[in-house]
């Protein structure tokens, strides 16, 4: 019996040690942590402000152009906080699956194999793709606001949404907003500038 319960302990044991472990990237990618606390206070006129919302998932298509090249791809962009997000381009000009992600400051670019890192999202997904695409801006333009810095122009509708803005170099404009969470967020946003052209449709967010 003393010898059968060893057995039974071993297998146990060993089982538990061959059981794969979570990656860094599942656990940045924890769905079941809140990812804001919205509170009714923040409410104005039974909505509230897409400031008050800092991180987020959103999933949909992002498509660009520029005198050299076009691409599309399927986004996930998961945003915890200002300086901590991951987005996943799948199938960017033919290949697979692109992974950009900052921590600590650093961005990592991941292509299968290759690798790298800079503090510049922007440049980094510019040197390795050709793609230019305004990671830190689209922190905010995402959302429906402005960046930080000078804006030359902004417009917004009746509900106060912000319908176009031009600022640093680009033309935006935010043709469709939805409704999560009493929050009123761009459901479609085209860029135009720095000799790019960028549609970004989101399918679905979670805040």
């Amino acid at each position: 019996m003393d010898t059968l319960k060893f057995l039974f302990i071993a297998c146990l044991l060993l089982l538990s040690a061959c059981a794969p472990k979570p990656s860094s990237t599942d656990a940045f990618m924890d769905s079941s942590k809140p990812l804001n606390t919205l509170k009714p206070t923040d409410e104005v006129n039974g909505k509230i402000a897409p400031t008050a919302v800092t991180s987020w998932e959103l999933n949909g298509m992002i498509a660009g152009k520029n005198a050299h090249k076009g691409w599309s791809a399927t986004i996930n962009w998961l945003q915890e906080g200002p300086q901590q997000y991951q987005i996943r381009l799948l199938g960017p000009l033919g290949g697979g699956t692109l992974l950009i992600q900052k921590r600590a400051g650093i961005v990592t670019f991941t292509d299968g194999p290759k690798r790298d890192s800079s503090r510049n999202a922007d440049q980094l997904l510019l040197k390795h793709t050709g793609i230019r695409l305004p990671v830190q801006n689209l922190y905010y333009w995402t959302r429906g606001l402005k960046a930080p810095g000078a804006v030359q122009s902004a417009n917004y509708d009746s509900n106060h949404h912000l319908t176009s803005l031009i600022q640093s170099g680009y033309a935006i404009h935010f043709t469709d907003y939805t409704t999560i969470n009493h929050v009123d967020l761009p459901r479609k946003i085209q860029l135009q500038g720095q000799d790019t052209s960028i549609k970004l449709v989101v399918s679905k967010w979670r805040i």
